[in-house]
């Protein structure tokens, strides 16, 4: 699969990167890890497919994902216990909530200000 540069960057800031095979296993290794560290876990599932690249998950997966938190009763901004379960190919790919919505801030070349704005528009939609 090609990815855009943006993709690689943010895939380069995943905390692991596991076998497709082994998916269900490692996904419950990370709720554990994440309820022991921050009392919470929960996964965001997400597949990235050949026609998607960063612009997708900038797009669609980002204000999706922050509408679905505020339905949790969290925000973009505190969402830690949350991470997202990146499918690229036949691999697994695991991003705390946080660093994904960074990479997303960082490549649209938001401020603060910017980016509460723009997580705000989502979090109303």
């Amino acid at each position: 699969m090609m990815l855009d540069d943006r993709t690689r960057a943010l895939l380069a800031r995943a905390e692991r990167r596991v076998p497709g095979r082994s998916a269900n296993e490692e996904i419950e290794r990370e709720r554990v890890r994440h309820q022991l560290a921050y009392g919470r876990a929960m996964s965001y599932e997400v597949v990235l497919s050949r026609e998607h690249g960063f612009a997708y998950l900038a797009t669609v997966v980002a204000p999706r994902l922050a509408l679905y938190l505020v339905h949790k009763k969290m925000s973009a901004g505190d969402c830690r216990g949350v991470f997202v379960s990146l499918w690229v190919g036949d691999e697994l790919y695991f991003l705390e909530a946080e660093t994904f919505f960074d990479a997303v801030r960082e490549a649209e070349g938001l401020d603060e200000g910017g980016w509460r704005s723009r997580v705000r528009s989502w979090e109303l939609s």
